[in-house]
């Protein structure tokens, strides 16, 4: 194997060049729909940073909710705790412990600024995100966002077809 290496090294570029062509890699079948599923999810995680704090815990429990009953192969119709079983009510019940814990380090470290812990509960929403399906994310988080969002393209001007028309003479 040595040698064959050392024997292409010396080979002229356009031969080169013509056997990479030649190179197929497999590709995961659901590789476009995990990048849309990540540029989603990019736009969404934005868009949480000017959601309340409060609403981010929420936020939590339901996609922990979630990802809990598809982990026991439960197709969830609600982000009521209730389909779940012992188990993951345990296992839910971290969640609760650690939005306590980041508000208590808020109350106990006066330093701890708001942002920090907007960042940390934005970081365990993203890591649940990248667990669950686009559909339940999508239920859970566009109501939020999408009062952002129209928040957002106010500010920007109106609406049209071809996008948002800047009002030039305000």
């Amino acid at each position: 194997m040595k040698d064959f290496i050392s024997s292409f090294e010396i080979l002229p570029d356009d031969i080169k060049d013509f056997v990479y062509t030649k190179i197929v890699y497999k590709q995961d079948p659901n590789l476009l729909e995990e990048i849309r599923k990540y540029g989603l999810i990019r736009s969404w995680l934005h868009y949480l940073n000017f959601i309340e704090n409060e609403d981010l815990n929420y936020v939590i429990i339901d996609l922990a909710v979630i990802r809990l009953a598809v982990e026991e192969h439960i197709d969830p119709t609600s982000v009521n705790p209730t389909q779940l079983s012992p188990y993951s009510l345990e296992l839910l019940d971290q969640y609760y412990e650690l939005i306590d814990e980041i508000s208590i380090i808020k109350y106990y470290n006066k330093s701890y600024r708001d942002d920090k812990i907007k960042k940390d509960l934005i970081y365990i929403i993203k890591e649940l995100m990248m667990k669950i399906d686009i559909y339940y994310i999508e239920k859970i988080i566009e109501p939020l966002v999408s009062e952002v969002i129209s928040k957002e393209l106010d500010m920007l001007g109106e609406v049209t077809f071809n996008g948002i028309f800047y009002d030039e003479f305000e």
